[in-house]
């Protein structure tokens, strides 16, 4: 029985095919469409490419298990406020959505059984997370037990903070671009080397 796998992300869409025996196979991706339409004909190319017996998908945002309504908000707008389970009834298979956090935490727990109590933090364009309490994955009344990344903090004490807008991997490169800013011809003398070494950086730099 060979799933369909799909990871939706805010740069990129994975799609692979998972064999009974956990093997990974047909690895490929695109970048993230900007439109629905785009992502669903093109997810309509990849399960067209053989039979499969179910369609497991990771998506941001809190999933609803019972709807296939993937509420919340992600760097991926068109995505939610609509049932994935009716947008793809008509392959006629299985389907199972998990926010994307949850499932690196049910990673974990296949990796190590042994796992009872443990918190799963995943770092990047946001913060998300994965709660795992007596051994099994907690999602919480609404979908949201392991958002860490809404969690406020205390500093700076200026103005009101969470997690993702002080320690996401994008908001980390900001504070670092601004605080070469702030010294006076850092970046220009950056940004030159930059170009000087790393030939392959001119097209974003100059972009």
């Amino acid at each position: 029985m060979t799933l369909a796998t799909i990871d939706i992300g805010g740069t990129g869409i994975k799609f692979a095919s998972l064999t009974p025996d956990g093997k990974i196979l047909d690895k490929t991706s695109t970048p993230t469409p900007e439109t629905l339409e785009e992502l669903l004909a093109w997810l309509d190319q990849r399960l067209s490419e053989q039979d499969y017996r179910g369609i497991a998908m990771s998506v941001p945002g809190a999933v609803n298990q019972e709807t296939g309504v993937i509420e919340g908000i992600s760097a991926i707008p068109y995505i939610h406020g609509f049932s994935w389970y009716e947008a793809l009834a008509h392959y006629k298979l299985p389907v199972h959505l998990e926010n994307d956090a949850n499932c690196v935490g049910l990673s974990e727990l296949l990796a190590h059984p042994e796992i009872e109590n443990a918190a799963c933090v995943v770092i990047g364009t946001g913060i998300g997370g994965a709660m795992i309490i007596n051994g099994k994955l907690h999602r919480g009344r609404h979908g949201l037990g392991g958002e860490f990344g809404y969690m406020t903090t205390i500093e700076p004490a200026e103005k009101l903070n969470n997690w993702s807008q002080l320690a996401s991997t994008g908001n980390m490169v900001r504070y670092v671009i601004e605080s070469l800013v702030s010294q006076t011809g850092m970046v220009a003398r950056f940004i030159k080397r930059l170009r000087q070494e790393m030939p392959f950086a001119k097209k974003p730099l100059n972009a």
